[in-house]
């Protein structure tokens, strides 16, 4: 079995695509039937002025092993070099991971060859974005789900560590919320005056639905609790310090968190599919994580003040969500990056309420804010433009509760 249908494939999923030669017919004897798709890095050192260094031997193969030793490699800036539609010389043997099998990995597995060094490079944004998408795009074509896409430090049987970097429960649940319609966010408000949510349909056509939930007082905390494609309705009752989530069977799941003033700031910390839940504490400047094991992390925020609510997201390409804050007397968002320093990025203004979420088929977070003055949402996209899209009516309260909710 080829996969020829590779190219049509990957471009129907918006991944910029490059032949390399005659890669319809290249390949290696022996079987294959692929089920499912396997990352891997090729431990060469890419960059902007040399993207693809590793292209020519994962094309025509090492001394000790004979090429194509992928089906595509993906440069630095996210382009997919298609090199095989054949069997090659990429998985080894697998030792059995997830639903795949032990046996041979080179017949069952689909390889992306991602073209960083591993040790002290990670892979790019771009890299990782379009690897998703490909990955999603492949396993649909394969009528296989996300648990199908593996790393190959999981499947070998010799210890590889690649793809290094790369939290693979994250990326298996990015390619399933790509797999479910590209895993957009909704915008939604909720009416602490009625206590409703009210989500807007992704593609901007209307009212998707509206759900009464929580009661007077409470704050939007949505998140994914569940194992589920979406995320889970949930309030926080700042007065009680207790979380209220609304399950898919639409009983309500009730767990105390905090202290008596805490703001939500619920995000994915850990390892594994689902949220953790988290309160900001502003008399001292503290984030607080529920952890899985039902252990708390205190992570101090630098330079927070009086009237910063949280403003959670992934604004980098790391396996976690980015402790953020937003600063409404401002109209500026704080971000903590993965190393500890925070950085300032204006966006909004004063009195405007941080909205943060995924409306670009990306997997970073685009920073947007709701305007209560006029009950708009504003959204910055990745090439830095701005829509605004009125929703809600802040007159009656309304603040903002963007999730996937679809």
């Amino acid at each position: 079995m080829a996969v020829p249908w590779l190219i049509d494939v990957l471009r129907g999923a918006g991944v910029q695509v490059v032949e390399e030669g005659n890669w319809r017919g290249r390949g290696v004897s022996g079987s294959f039937a692929p089920i499912g798709v396997l990352w891997h890095h090729t431990a060469a050192t890419s960059s902007p002025s040399n993207p693809a260094p590793a292209l020519n031997v994962c094309i025509n193969g090492r001394p000790d092993l004979q090429g194509p030793l992928c089906h595509a490699l993906v440069d630095y800036n996210g382009v997919f070099h298609l090199i095989s539609a054949n069997r090659a010389n990429h998985a080894g043997r697998s030792g059995g991971s997830g639903p795949i099998p032990v046996g041979d990995g080179n017949t069952m597995l689909i390889g992306w060859e991602i073209d960083y060094n591993g040790v002290n490079q990670q892979m790019t944004a771009a890299q990782y974005n379009a690897s998703v998408a490909a990955t999603a795009a492949v396993l649909k074509q394969l009528g296989r789900d996300a648990s199908y896409a593996r790393g190959h430090r999981e499947t070998s049987t010799t210890g590889k560590i690649d793809p290094s970097f790369i939290n693979l429960d994250t990326m298996r649940a990015d390619v399933a919320r790509r797999m479910q319609g590209g895993g957009l966010s909704n915008l939604a408000v909720y009416r602490g005056s009625n206590s409703r949510f009210y989500i807007r349909k992704v593609d901007g056509s209307g009212l998707l639905t509206e759900v009464p939930f929580g009661g007077p007082g409470d704050l939007p905390a949505t998140g994914r609790h569940e194992n589920l494609s979406i995320d889970n309705l949930a309030v926080y009752r700042s007065s009680t310090a207790t979380f209220s989530i609304r399950r898919a069977d639409g009983t309500t799941l009730t767990i105390p968190f905090g202290e008596p003033g805490d703001l939500p700031a619920s995000g994915h910390y850990e390892d594994g599919p689902l949220d953790n839940l988290a309160v900001f504490r502003p008399s001292d400047s503290t984030f607080y994580i529920r952890r899985g094991d039902n252990s708390q992390l205190a992570v101090p925020f630098p330079g927070a003040q009086a009237g910063d609510v949280p403003a959670i997201g992934r604004y980098q390409a790391i396996a976690y969500d980015n402790l953020a804050l937003y600063r409404p007397s401002e109209g500026a968002f704080y971000i903590r990056w993965a190393d500890g320093q925070v950085a300032r990025i204006p966006f909004g203004n004063p009195n405007d309420l941080p909205a943060p979420g995924y409306f670009e088929t990306t997997t970073l977070t685009n920073l947007a804010v709701y305007r209560r003055a006029t009950s708009t949402f504003y959204i910055r996209r990745a090439d830095n433009s701005i829509s605004a899209v009125p929703f809600g009516d802040a007159t009656v309260g309304d603040v903002p509760a963007v999730g996937k909710h679809q």
